[in-house]
């Protein structure tokens, strides 16, 4: 029988600010610091078998607000439903460079290894000036991003020919970025990040992990499931009233 011993793991956000980029009058661009986690699994006992092991991140979405405010509504991504997967397409992992490690054990013979792997994650963006509708030459319009999204992601063990997995640590984190665009000010000045909080990180062990849904273990991530929506408005200032037309 396997055992799997979380000899360390450590999460948390990276300290400093959301850096905001404005290269042109068709874009800007932020960037806020990264989620990083990283882990060591031991693995031993003696296999009753000879197969595979991996020990690696799954990370889901589980909640997010995106609006993108302009002049005379706002554009927003919508999911087709939360929590989804947030694998880069070799699910159930996030990755699988850093992210995933796999051990080959041998039938009878006692394991004796330890698993390191590590992961990050952030928001870098580009976010055009003009509507979603219009052409890149028409006038900018974009006076607000606002961004607020969770994620769990969890340590685990996978026996690879069954694809039963072990939940080894649970760590939940959340972003929120706020940025206000003036138009009125020369490029390089119209951005100003008005609030962005990082929420401490939870870290969850033993009968405090959640399971994973069945669904963030397969097609579609995040990416694939998507979709950008407009909703037309009157822009009233960040604390002013929004009139639906």
């Amino acid at each position: 029988m396997i055992t799997a011993t979380v000899t360390s793991f450590s999460s948390a956000i990276d300290s400093g600010q959301t850096v905001v980029t404005e290269p042109n009058d068709q874009r800007i661009g932020y960037t806020t610091p990264h989620f990083r986690a990283s882990a060591s699994v031991k693995i031993g006992g003696v296999p009753e078998k000879t197969e595979a092991f991996s020990v690696g991140f799954i990370q889901a979405v589980t909640a997010m607000t995106y609006k993108i405010y302009y002049s005379d509504g706002y554009s927003s991504w919508k999911f087709k439903r939360l929590p989804v997967s947030d694998s880069d397409g070799n699910y159930p992992w996030y990755g699988v460079s850093t992210e995933k490690s796999t051990l080959n054990v041998t039938k009878n013979i006692a394991a004796n290894s330890t698993l390191s792997v590590s992961m990050n994650d952030n928001f870098a963006v580009n976010v055009s000036l003009q509507r979603p509708q219009d052409a890149a030459t028409a006038a900018p319009q974009l006076r607000r991003v606002l961004r607020e999204q969770a994620f769990s992601c969890w340590l685990v063990l996978r026996q690879d020919a069954t694809k039963k997995l072990t939940l080894l640590r649970q760590a939940d984190w959340a972003l929120k970025v706020d940025i206000s665009v003036d138009l009125t000010q020369p490029r390089g000045s119209r951005c100003t990040v008005d609030n962005i909080t990082q929420s401490p990180v939870s870290i969850y062990t033993a009968q405090k992990i959640s399971q994973i849904p069945a669904n963030c273990l397969v097609a579609p991530n995040a990416n694939g499931s998507q979709n950008l929506i407009w909703m037309p408005e009157v822009w009233q200032g960040v604390s002013g009233k929004i009139v639906v037309l």
